[in-house]
């Protein structure tokens, strides 16, 4: 993602300046412009219509629920510790109360490594939302926050995390702005089976989620009736084989 908007800046920089970038070549061609921001998102053709009175902040899908104080935790196959809490905060993004949820992780060594604020909503069918995140990853002492969104903020969109019915061969985005979340879903099973350290679970919905900034990034999630995420397990060229699963909920380890 960092390559995307650094290309862009020396893009805007070339035109600003009136000089050539590259290759000094004459050409009758006129150059195609690259669509980003609000003319990337129309030339998609994804523009969810959202209605503020049609969401609220009460987040109650049988398979993915957040409920203020709720505390879970995973635990990733290098060993790395990923705490989630449901706070009982909200914020107004694009005209929608949404429900703030934190998340982080850590090294094995207790270092913070991302933390993350994610914002949700969940429409009058019972379908869950997703509103942007603000989110930092740490190095040493350097920051990014590349990945931080916000619906309604340079014409990016909310996108759907969990259906209200999902069914196989259902696909949807999960997020869009251009360049810099563009995560999409896909329901591949509604009867899956699962077994993570906090227990073993059946009748599941498993999605396969993916990217157009990274093709080989591919994950499949298990969701499960009255719990949740339980378990993700990268299945593409990036990262294949490493896992993140459900340790303990409100420091229960087993439901």
């Amino acid at each position: 993602m960092f390559k995307t908007r650094y290309s862009l800046m020396i893009g805007a920089a070339c035109s600003l300046l009136a000089v050539g970038c590259g290759t000094s070549a004459k050409s009758d061609t006129a150059p195609q412009a690259t669509a980003t921001g609000c003319a990337a998102a129309t030339q998609a053709d994804y523009d969810p219509p959202i209605k503020p009175a049609d969401f609220s902040s009460t987040i109650d899908n049988p398979l993915l629920s957040f409920k203020a104080g709720d505390v879970f935790k995973f635990v990733q196959t290098e060993g790395g510790i990923v705490e989630q809490d449901t706070m009982g905060d909200t914020k107004l993004i694009d005209g929608v109360e949404t429900l703030t949820v934190h998340d982080f992780l850590t090294s094995p060594e207790g270092v913070v490594l991302e933390d993350t604020f994610d914002y949700f909503a969940q429409d009058k069918d019972g379908a869950v939302w997703y509103f942007g995140e603000d989110t930092k990853e740490y190095s040493g002492k350097v920051v990014s926050t590349v990945g931080s969104w916000l619906a309604g903020v340079d014409c990016a969109k909310p996108g759907i995390v969990m259906p209200a019915n999902p069914k196989v061969g259902e696909r949807f985005r999960q997020e869009y702005l251009p360049g810099e979340a563009e995560d999409t879903a896909e329901i591949v099973d509604l009867n899956a089976s699962v077994t993570v350290p906090y227990g073993s679970f059946d009748g599941c919905v498993e999605t396969k989620e993916t990217t157009a900034l990274a093709p080989g990034d591919v994950e499949n999630k298990y969701y499960c009736p009255g719990t949740g995420l339980v378990s993700s397990h990268d299945v593409g060229s990036i990262d294949a084989g490493k896992t993140e699963d459900l340790t303990s909920v409100n420091g229960q380890t087993m439901p």
